[in-house]
């Protein structure tokens, strides 16, 4: 896995716990270059989406990457599958609808377009052209009947259901000159991963600041130039709401994937096969387990009733394990011939997950859209009581 995509990935923990704190925690900014091709539009405030539903990156603003409402003791069932042309984010749930971004191939590489499924048969829905570059942090955010996504330099908003479009941010680049004459440009290109909250809209800049964007798309503030965290570091803190440390714990040489979290466990796993569960008061080791040697990890780590989550590409394969939570235990695994994945994203007894494959073959990666198609699954696993 390159540099850059471990990177970018670290970036979302930042970017999750800023909307979990809330827009107004910090300081307004003093100067915005923001421009709209909408009229500013306010983003109404919709129903919270329904029980069960995954509806932005690790499920909740508290990134836990748990779903109470899915049960995967035995291997789940394949219902459907669909192929798409071009690569595609990970998926978000809403009820019975299924959101993801595509890079539908064009002469000048990607165009992203937000596309909707339905989630008991994988038929689409519809498909909304954004008119702008395709990214692979591109997928949506679903937050009270709106959806949200930054992708090709640019923050959109959506209704979720007849696909107005409330506003279109983009923000241009600034070329400051310093008291010996010397030019530098800053660039501020909107990128995902994106969160929101009732009160704005968080999302990251091609130089990894953090911008808060109001609920018509206007700039509130804008924190850092540098990237602030590479990536999810091999070791696990826990810190109480005072501040104070209460445990701190090594968990692999490598750098670990974000963990998720459910009742008093905190399960970890890294890029290189290994997979780790702890206990959330003491910081104990539970269960470790070694999967894979040397391989790449893809997709972030989920965890369901009963079972821990994780993905891997192996000998050009992806394949999706799934832990035993009170173990370690490997309870099933699938395998589909892919150089990457997205998810799984588990809502109301279904798991769905992107892979993707390439004309070239085998485990090369490319980043041409049109030797890029991607499959969209969907595993039927089974309900708890606590749909």
């Amino acid at each position: 896995m390159s540099s850059d995509r471990s990177s970018r990935r670290g970036f979302l923990a930042l970017v999750g716990g800023a909307a979990a704190a809330g827009c107004a925690t910090l300081p307004s900014s003093d100067d915005s270059t923001a421009t709209t091709s909408l009229p500013p539009t306010s983003a109404p405030l919709g129903d919270a989406p329904p029980e069960g539903s995954w509806p932005t990156l690790d499920r909740d603003a508290a990134r836990t990457g748990f779903d109470p409402t899915t049960a995967a003791a035995a291997e789940p069932a394949l219902t459907w599958r669909r192929s798409l042309a071009g690569p595609a984010t990970s998926p978000v749930v809403v009820g019975d609808t299924l959101y993801l971004t595509r890079g539908v191939p064009a002469d000048r590489g990607a165009e992203a377009t937000l596309e909707a499924f339905a989630l008991e048969s994988g038929e689409r829905r519809w498909s909304e052209s954004l008119g702008v570059r395709f990214s692979d942090w591109a997928q949506p955010v679903y937050h009270r009947g709106v959806l949200f996504v930054a992708t090709g330099g640019a923050a959109f908003a959506l209704d979720a259901d007849s696909r107005e479009r409330y506003w279109r941010t983009v923000f241009e680049d600034r070329t400051t000159t310093d008291t010996r004459g010397r030019s530098d440009t800053e660039h501020h290109k909107l990128e995902g991963p994106i969160a929101a909250t009732d009160d704005g809209v968080f999302v990251s800049d091609i130089s990894r600041a953090l911008v808060c964007l109001n609920r018509d798309g206007t700039e509130r503030w804008r924190w850092g130039s540098r990237p602030y965290v590479h990536r999810p570091p091999p070791v696990v803190d826990a810190v109480s709401l005072d501040g104070k440390r209460r445990w701190a714990r090594e968990t692999f040489t490598d750098g670990g994937l974000p963990p998720v979290v459910a009742d008093d466990r905190l399960y970890v796993a890294d890029d290189d096969g290994n997979a780790a569960a702890f206990d959330l008061e003491s910081g104990q080791r539970v269960w470790g387990t070694e999967l894979y040697d040397e391989v790449d990890g893809s997709g972030r780590p989920t965890l369901v009733d009963g079972a821990f989550l994780v993905c891997y590409v192996v000998d050009g394969r992806v394949t999706l394990t799934a832990l035993d939570t009170e173990s370690g235990d490997r309870r099933w695994r699938l395998a589909r011939h892919a150089v990457g994945a997205g998810g799984p994203v588990a809502s109301n007894g279904w798991l769905t997950f992107v892979t993707r494959t390439t004309e070239r073959g085998g485990d090369r990666w490319t980043d041409e859209p049109a030797e890029t198609t991607s499959s969209l699954y969907g595993f039927s696993a089974s309900a708890t009581d606590d749909m």
